[in-house]
């Protein structure tokens, strides 16, 4: 698997992500980036997207696209972290390995979510509830450098369809997702009805109801919070659909679960209302 990390260019510097639509039958090279904090849809042209495998990394303009090609050949060190296969096992990466190093043998039996970064961390949680961090603060990588900090968060709190982890503004938040699996083959009803967050402090938790002036950004792409700009809004997550369990069912694939949720009260309005799926790439947050 070859793993490439694309930078849409343009002069325009993205100060919250933008959403990457789906690949189109038609002039399938193009691909369309809407923001939608000021309403307007970029068009670029990245031919070797086509048919690609693509996920979003958390940083804003920047995505990773996956093929089964040789690995990368940059000699620049650093660690790539992602969760792989099945059952969803935390891994990492870094230049001349031939593979990836899995911390299956030192976490056991722990399936993953999502993964993300701080300040020389590795962050994973687990459907489950286990949330296990990688320290690469040292020259030593090895799976020896993965522990759990927190096991088994109630049920109620993890054992969820989705869950998601972001470290923003000194605390490293947990985001638990329904509406994911409820639902019958052929049966398009799936859809999120409520989001809950949570602040993690070691061995405790607590639900968090405001996030003041940061958004979250979430769905089949790194977990994202930032301060949003004009045209957009606090105290919010922005979330695609990442229901892949579901829409992989669905002929036209997903791109139907999108939407904003206000933290605050729960509601949830749709942030893109023009139509866009597909089964491989849905659309993403770049």
């Amino acid at each position: 698997m070859e793993l490439q990390l694309q930078l849409p260019y343009s002069p325009i510097e993205f100060v919250a992500p933008l959403l990457m639509l789906a690949e189109k039958e038609e002039n399938a090279e193009i691909r369309e980036f809407w923001d939608f904090s000021k309403g307007v849809t970029y068009t670029m042209s990245f031919p070797e997207l086509v048919g690609k495998y693509c996920v979003g990394v958390g940083f804003p303009g920047w995505l990773f696209s996956a093929d089964e090609q040789d690995p990368l050949s940059s000699t620049d060190d650093y660690v790539l972290a992602l969760i792989q296969g099945y059952p969803r096992t935390f891994a990492f990466w870094r230049p001349g390995s031939k593979s990836f190093t899995s911390v299956d043998s030192t976490i056991p039996y722990c399936a993953f979510s999502d993964v993300t970064w701080h300040d020389g961390h590795f962050y994973g949680v687990s459907f489950m509830g286990n949330i296990v961090i990688l320290d690469f603060t040292s020259d030593y990588y090895s799976t020896t450098a993965a522990r759990v900090i927190m096991s088994q968060i109630p049920p109620r709190v993890a054992c969820s369809n989705k869950v998601y982890i972001v470290y923003s503004m000194g605390e490293l938040l947990v985001i638990n997702r329904d509406g994911c699996h409820n639902f019958e083959e052929g049966d398009d009803s799936y859809g999120v009805k409520q989001f809950r967050v949570y602040k993690i402090n070691d061995s405790s938790y607590e639900e968090v109801k405001d996030l003041g002036n940061r958004a979250l950004f979430l769905g089949f792409s790194a977990t994202l919070a930032v301060e949003p700009p004009p045209g957009c809004q606090g105290n919010r997550i922005y979330f695609t659909d990442d229901c892949r369990e579901a829409y992989f069912c669905m002929e036209r694939g997903g791109g139907k679960d999108m939407g904003v949720c206000n933290l605050l009260d729960g509601t949830i309005v749709p942030h893109y209302t023009g139509q866009s799926y597909h089964k491989l790439t849905p659309p993403l947050w770049v």
